[in-house]
């Protein structure tokens, strides 16, 4: 089988859901031959991690605004392989049009055209002949996703050793539902409880990686500025009575605590961190009508490399998405906040998005309650970000384990 694609610039995937789907012996890319070229690296590197390494990659250049040597070039295309088939879910108009041209003009050769719907997964057979290709696109995890557009992924929480360790001692999820009970009781309470216990770690005495031992005489000194109130009963109290804590000790010489594991500890050490682990453990949770999972690809702490490769002479540029789910196609981005957010969030959400997700990618801010910690900012806030088509879940802390499943199924 041989597919033509009409290169679209701007949303990669729509130039190899056809290879995805059908692992043609060769792809014709039919566009601006710079661009190609340039972004047939990442093109190739994201075939080879899907497994399919057998497709061969043709280029045939075509002026985007020059209708007669765009014909010139389709033309030549059906004239060297007669049983090609045309994908047309990439393109502009011009190509469109050409295409047009072109299937009147071979009306009696039987020219094959197919366009796939990338939300859906749909193909639509645009000949009418009542052949069209496969509709069964095999799931694409989120950093093949993010190598198709250039990037890379350089690590994800979900994939360090740390969580590989909390799932093998099978308490992932309750330790996680243990600590965000008590974050979503009092998500601000936590927040500045967090912030103060981890300014306060220096004073650590002890040797033991899962002990904090804070001597009350330096402890005394430090509360001395302004703004600082530990209240340890109110939060690392709770965590001992939940078993998340294995001691807890606070007395006139010392306060000491043991966390359970290296990975509780952990979650002391970013307020954020628990309810980013509760939307990545909801989300993996979901299944889809025939049992499978709704969300093929589920990771959390997604550090992208923007361009791939490891700079030894400079800093390379990187973000960090909290959550990142593959909809079959469509990639889901997703910004957790326990506690209080400015619009800078918003356009580092959008700006990564657009980067590495296209046209279709999908972008929401979870907060735990964030218009009480956005007060009176809260309806520019909203604004804001519905003009960036970013999607605002504002009140977390209040969701349910049902309401949790029922609004991440609806993402």
């Amino acid at each position: 089988m041989i597919i033509a694609e009409f290169y679209d610039k701007y949303s990669p995937i729509r130039n190899v859901v056809s290879t995805i789907a059908n692992k043609p012996e060769r792809l014709i890319l039919i566009g601006d031959g710079p661009i190609i070229h340039r972004q047939l690296p990442a093109l190739r590197g994201f075939l080879v991690a899907t497994g399919n390494s057998k497709t061969e990659i043709e280029v045939r250049p075509a002026p985007e605004h020059d209708l007669p040597s765009i014909l010139q070039t389709i033309e030549a295309v059906i004239h060297d392989y007669p049983d090609c088939s045309f994908d047309l879910t990439g393109g502009d108009e011009l190509f469109f049009t050409a295409a047009g041209i072109l299937y009147e003009r071979h009306r009696e050769a039987d020219l094959r055209m197919h366009q796939y719907n990338i939300r859906t997964g749909v193909v639509y057979d645009c000949d009418h002949d009542g052949i069209a290709p496969s509709d069964q696109i095999p799931p694409v995890t989120v950093s093949q996703f993010i190598l198709l557009h250039g990037g890379k992924v350089q690590s994800a929480e979900d994939e360090t050793p740390l969580m590989a360790e909390w799932k093998k001692q099978g308490c992932l999820e309750s330790d996680v539902e243990a600590m965000w009970r008590i974050s979503a009781a009092d998500p601000s309470l936590w927040n500045s409880q967090l912030a103060l216990f981890n300014q306060l770690l220096h004073l650590n005495t002890a040797n033991d990686p899962l002990v904090v031992n804070l001597p009350r005489s330096a402890l005394a000194h430090q509360l001395q500025k302004p703004g600082r109130s530990f209240q340890p009963e109110k939060v690392l109290l709770p965590m001992y009575h939940a078993g998340l804590l294995t001691e807890y000790t606070d007395h006139e010489e010392n306060f000491r605590i043991r966390c359970k594991n290296k990975q509780v500890l952990h979650c002391l050490e970013k307020a954020g961190t628990v309810l980013e682990l509760k939307v990545y453990l909801s989300a993996l949770q979901l299944k889809n009508e025939d049992g499978g999972p709704l969300f093929p690809d589920v990771s959390t702490g997604v550090f992208i490399d923007w361009d791939g490769r490891h700079d030894p002479y400079g800093p390379d540029t990187e973000n960090e998405i909290d959550v990142l789910l593959m909809q079959g196609l469509v990639p889901v981005f997703i910004s957790c906040k326990n506690g209080g957010v400015t619009t800078e969030e918003l356009y580092k959400l959008d700006t990564v998005a657009r980067r590495f997700g296209g046209d279709y990618a999908k972008k929401y801010l979870i907060g735990a309650d964030l218009e009480q910690h956005l007060g009176s900012t809260w309806r520019a806030f909203h604004q804001r970000a519905s003009d960036m088509d970013i999607t605002i879940l504002p009140d977390a802390a209040s969701w349910s384990d049902v309401r949790f499943a029922e609004v991440l199924s609806k993402l």
